[in-house]
């Protein structure tokens, strides 16, 4: 008899449900969608990946429909369709009543966005300064509590500052 294992990452679509300045040059975007109940996390350090549309696309182009081969047909995507793909760590997260992951915070540093900076820009700065509510996403996160994203793990008995 074999016992089906889940997979400890899947794909959640979501879409901004807010944005805020929290300095001139860090924004924090606040993600919802129905499928965020599945998101298994307790939100210390967890590690995430974003993938985010270029201008002009509705939503990023990752071929989820490919199951387990979504990463090559994503790298043999065109650069100027293949959706950018950058890691974060969660912010915050916010549960429902019911226990199940709402809402997550993630936080942006806006790199080059001043004329004068001498910074070019990078895709996910320029993205997150203009995100609005119902932009989406994709985001490849824990679809288990117990996974391997969680880089800082300190012993059970730790006073967390």
């Amino acid at each position: 008899m074999t016992t089906a294992v889940a997979a400890p990452f899947r794909f959640f679509p979501l879409q901004v449900a807010g944005t805020r300045r929290l300095g001139p040059s860090l924004a924090r975007v606040t993600f919802a969608g129905p499928d965020l109940r599945d998101f298994h996390s307790d939100g210390q350090d967890q590690s995430l990946s974003l993938f985010l549309p270029h201008p002009g696309q509705a939503e990023p182009a990752v071929p989820v429909e490919l199951g387990d081969g979504w990463w090559q047909g994503w790298r043999e995507l065109p650069d100027d369709v293949r959706a950018v793909m950058r890691s974060y760590t969660l912010r915050a997260l916010r549960r429902d009543d019911d226990g199940h992951t709402a809402e997550i915070d993630v936080d942006f540093v806006l790199h080059g966005l001043e004329p004068d900076s001498g910074i070019q820009a990078g895709p996910a700065a320029r993205w997150a300064a203009d995100a609005a509510p119902g932009d989406r996403v994709l985001l490849l996160g824990p679809a288990v509590a117990d996974n391997r994203a969680i880089r800082f793990r300190p012993p059970e008995d730790t006073d967390l500052v």
